[in-house]
């Protein structure tokens, strides 16, 4: 233990200056919690959807404009995964809920399979655009906004503030207190 320093203000200044999570893990973390949180709200705005397809006896024809937005709406912000996902879900929704037989997942008719087929490419082919889109804008945004380098001064407090911790780790640990 250093002199004139308590054991809750050693753990504070350690805790302080914590390496942060490398900057490639975090966005990915945080790209992911973003894709699962707008995906659950898709999945809910989805089924809203659909119960709102029964209770006013909506045909396909009516509802796949409306799956469409769904889809669109998860592009927007959401990536390609994301927005596959929902594309695929929204596929399976019209084919479960909409075409005879309903609740299996089986097309009777030619037609309503070329439909199927026809939204399922239109919603993939939106996803793709609308990422890509997406992602042409954020690239802008970085080239146009750079994140401004560190200044020798800044470089040396970090470099001063990590040494001073690992010299306080080692008399911790030489001391056992």
């Amino acid at each position: 233990m250093m002199p004139g320093i308590s054991r809750n203000e050693m753990d504070a200044v350690t805790l302080a200056y914590m390496p942060p999570v490398p900057p490639e893990y975090s966005g990915t973390l945080r790209r992911l919690s973003a894709d699962a949180e707008q995906l659950t709200l898709e999945s809910i705005t989805l089924a809203l959807v659909t119960s709102l397809r029964y209770k006013l006896h909506l045909n396909a024809a009516t509802i796949m404009p409306l799956y469409l937005c769904i889809v669109v709406r998860q592009s927007l912000p959401g990536g390609v995964i994301a927005s596959a996902t929902v594309a695929a879900a929204t596929g399976a929704y019209l084919v479960y809920f909409s075409f005879p037989p309903i609740f299996l997942f089986r097309i009777d008719a030619p037609l309503e399979r070329l439909t199927s087929l026809t939204f399922l490419a239109m919603t993939h082919a939106v996803t793709w655009l609308v990422s890509d889109a997406g992602k042409a804008l954020r690239d802008n945004e970085t080239r146009l906004c750079p994140r401004r380098p560190r200044t020798a001064f800044e470089k040396g407090i970090v470099k001063w503030r990590a040494n001073a911790i690992s010299h306080q780790m080692v008399s911790l640990l030489h001391t056992g207190k």
